[in-house]
């Protein structure tokens, strides 16, 4: 049964009268860690986590060593496993405490109960329906421009990232969490009629498509062109694989679009010494590198990340044609 939270559950954790989904979400993350011990203990141990730096050549990507990843991390996401498993997005599996914040009527927001950053959304389709991008950007678009920017959206495709393959959803977390979001701040400032509609860049074996518009419309625009370009090189009926950063705020929104090679690592599948447990998604990708195990967190050097990459990432060529640049 889904359960939609209510206007009388959020009062007690409002702190503003102003009646706006920055307003509502708030209370909504509020209600769920004083409600919902696991999400509580989870955001507890989040605090805990380690981290620390690797100074690529292009960037620097951090690390997190976070356990409370492992399921996700090493989620069985082939057609056979998914299909034997209940969809734990779909409203009559959801935790016994977990609510939803309706975004619009096709969209719920619900708090990841394995978190990676404080205040870590998913934001998941009302109904059970494949992970694709296309009905997927409206929303967010919609998201980041309605939380006036403190948020940010990012995607993760079904076969590079995405633990639940087969149901549509995307996450969010807030602004300036993610390494590559704040890399390109810098482009956010400059004026609109210096650069072209998209900007292509390989950083650190990764190929990144920047597009930026004061316009949710032209955003949206920008972002079906370049889709439809990079599933042309597609198998069929499967759409091309990518992962998909929207940050920003109302009148100066941008996208970064990581085209993709394979989703997981030859390491992930290793034993012994030269197994690592890295499973990259839309987070990894910008730069913020999620490591389950202690002992990859110890080990892993800037040659073993830019191999990674190299490994799971396509460069930014194949993004370019004459349809998609301006």
């Amino acid at each position: 049964m889904l359960k939609i939270i209510s206007d009388e559950q959020l009062q007690p954790y409002r702190k503003s009268d102003v009646d706006c989904l920055h307003s509502r979400l708030q209370a909504f993350i509020r209600q769920q860690h004083a409600t919902w011990p696991a999400l509580a203990t989870a955001h507890r141990q989040l605090n805990k986590t380690m981290r620390r730096i690797l100074h690529l050549p292009d960037s620097d990507i951090e690390l997190q060593y976070n356990p409370g990843r492992t399921r996700s991390t090493t989620a069985k996401v082939s057609a056979d496993d998914v299909a034997e498993r209940p969809c734990f997005l779909c409203p009559a599996n959801l935790y016994p405490e977990q609510f939803a914040l309706p975004l619009s009527p096709n969209w719920l927001i619900l708090n990841n109960p394995f978190p990676i950053f404080n205040d870590h959304l998913v934001i998941s389709s009302s109904s059970h329906t494949d992970q694709l991008l296309a009905p997927a950007l409206p929303a967010m678009i919609k998201l980041v421009a309605d939380l006036e920017g403190s948020f940010s959206a990012f995607y993760n495709g079904a076969r590079c990232g995405a633990s639940a393959p087969d149901h549509l959803h995307f996450q969010a977390c807030p602004a300036g969490m993610l390494p590559l979001e704040r890399q390109l701040q810098p482009f956010l400032g400059k004026p609109e009629h210096e650069h072209t509609t998209w900007n292509f860049h390989t950083l650190d074996n990764r190929g990144i498509g920047l597009c930026r518009s004061a316009s949710a419309e032209k955003l949206l625009e920008y972002l079906q062109t370049m889709y439809a370009h990079l599933n042309r090189s597609a198998k069929p009926d499967q759409e091309a694989e990518l992962n998909l950063l929207i940050f920003g705020h109302p009148g100066n929104l941008a996208a970064a679009c990581l085209p993709r090679r394979t989703h997981r690592p030859a390491c992930f599948f290793a034993s012994g010494d030269d197994r690592c447990v890295i499973s990259p998604g839309a987070v990894d990708v910008a730069g913020l590198a999620i490591l389950p195990r202690q002992q990859d967190f110890d080990r892993m050097t800037n040659n073993k990340m830019l191999s990674i990459y190299r490994e799971v990432c396509l460069p930014a060529d194949v993004m370019t044609g004459g349809e998609v640049v301006s």
